[in-house]
């Protein structure tokens, strides 16, 4: 009896967590455009998904420009979600890269999560739930440290 109480507590934990990852995956959506303007710089542009994120300007971007690395953080993070439907191998390559650069950038925690919670989605989706659940958790631990005052109106 006792073993499949643990089995439907672990179901129900794994369950709970895929909502919760899939809630912050929206709302991280609603922040996380890039786009690249005339003068070759980056900017946050407010809502974005993964149609509207130009993968070949930016991967040639990434191959022929000395950036900095928030600038590189938000590339690795469009062609993350850019990739996430149509190659999960490239999605997840551009989500840990993404994950390298926000750490030496201060205060990147919404977009750690997010690249966190693409790799969580990306492992989900590949039959993997136990390092589904690692990212989601990372990713979870990322949000806590967000300020709901750093929300642009």
């Amino acid at each position: 009896m006792n073993i499949i109480r643990n089995i439907l507590m672990k179901k129900i934990i794994f369950h709970s967590s895929l909502i919760l990852a899939a809630l912050l995956f929206a709302f991280g959506c609603t922040r996380n455009a890039v786009d690249i303007g005339k003068t070759g710089n980056i900017r946050d542009t407010g809502y974005s998904d993964w149609r509207d994120v130009n993968i070949d300007s930016l991967e040639q971007l990434l191959a022929t420009k000395t950036l900095a690395d928030k600038e590189l953080m938000r590339i690795h993070n469009a062609l993350s979600l850019g990739y996430l439907q149509k190659n999960s191998e490239k999605s997840a390559f551009h989500a840990r890269q993404g994950i390298l650069y926000a750490d030496k950038v201060n205060g990147s925690y919404t977009t750690k999560g997010r690249l966190y919670n693409r790799l969580g989605v990306i492992n989900d989706e590949a039959g993997k739930e136990d390092s589904a659940m690692l990212y989601f958790n990372k990713a979870m631990e990322q949000f806590q440290f967000f300020d709901r005052n750093d929300i642009k109106v």
